[in-house]
């Protein structure tokens, strides 16, 4: 009815779920605005994001017509999320049921932050950057000085999360910047320069809720810049095994893979910085259950063709599994 149409200002469109994840019908009308406005039944789980690709695939008409079109999910979706989430929930369930087996050893300490001193950088393993792996752990992981309930909020919680990984990736940056004696001209920017433009950019967009425009740009160039340091870092650990005479753990390429490789060597990155640090200061390595239960994380040089013919590196249980079938 025109009275409806006339109640929104500008051009509208309206969103009806016939069934989810089956068709949804959309009618739009556009007077004389450029910008679409989008109106959902509450009953109608509508992502924002397709709401997006809605405004930007109507054509704008220069009268008062009204323009139908359709938005078509696939019915498969819901299978396809139980599928890619089976796995994860497997290794979840083995890992703790590996590691609750002696229970809780964790200690009582007083919590410290452990933020970079000194010239030589700390351990700061993958318990360490990611304290909510730890959080179901009994035995005592990085941070040391973390009691449990801080790593379950932070488990519980992705943003606080997030920023202690922000606090990691800041700690990391400064060390070995000091270590080095470097500037940014040799890729050594410390971490103010590499986390502070992450989160003025990604921040401004998120805030302002759109990410049209320069709002747009600045999100999506706070995500390449990290990416861009992940290079950098990539290399620099590599340098500094290769100056021990070491063979290079990493492959930096590899950031630009996807199907999880490219978190593959970022979480190996972890490992070999922090095992790095702890012979500089002549210490044993920190206890890192993640290290343990995958043993890609901690071979000195891996190949795409040891990820795929050595399924023994992804996860203890199945090397476990495959030395026992070996055994005569």
């Amino acid at each position: 009815p025109g009275d409806m149409w006339d109640h929104w200002a500008g051009s509208s469109v309206m969103a009806v779920c016939s069934s989810w994840n089956r068709q949804m019908t959309c009618r739009a009308l556009h007077p004389h605005s450029s910008r679409i406005g989008l109106a959902t039944p509450k009953s109608c789980p509508l992502p924002r994001r397709w709401a997006r690709r809605i405004r930007s695939r109507l054509v704008h008409t220069p009268t008062r017509q009204a323009v139908r079109c359709e938005l078509v999910v696939s019915e498969g979706t819901a299978t396809l999320a139980a599928v890619f989430a089976t796995g994860p929930a497997i290794a979840a369930t083995l890992a703790i049921a590996e590691l609750w087996k002696d229970g809780d050893t964790a200690p009582a300490t007083a919590f410290d932050i452990e933020p970079p001193e000194g010239r030589i950088g700390k351990q700061r393993n993958l318990m360490w950057a990611f304290p909510s792996f730890g959080a179901l752990i009994p035995s005592a992981q990085p941070p040391l000085t973390m009691p449990r309930p801080v790593k379950l909020v932070l488990c519980a919680l992705f943003p606080v999360a997030l920023g202690w990984y922000l606090w990691y990736k800041f700690c990391i940056e400064e060390e070995l910047k000091n270590f080095s004696g470097k500037g940014p001209a040799d890729g050594y920017f410390g971490g103010y320069l590499v986390v502070v433009p992450f989160v003025l950019g990604t921040g401004v967009g998120v805030i302002h809720g759109s990410l049209e425009g320069l709002y747009g740009v600045a999100f999506w160039g706070a995500f390449a810049w990290i990416y861009l340091q992940q290079w950098f870092l990539y290399n620099k650990v590599n340098e500094l095994y290769e100056s021990e005479g070491r063979p290079p753990p990493l492959q930096p390429w590899w950031l630009f893979l996807l199907f999880g490789v490219n978190f593959v060597c970022g979480i190996r990155q972890v490992h070999f910085l922090s095992a790095y640090w702890a012979r500089q200061r002549g210490e044993e390595l920190q206890p890192d259950a993640f290290a343990d239960f995958f043993p890609f994380v901690t071979v000195e040089t891996l190949t795409l063709q040891d990820l795929v013919s050595k399924p023994e590196l992804l996860m203890k249980p199945v090397a476990r599994l495959l030395t026992r079938s070996e055994t005569p």
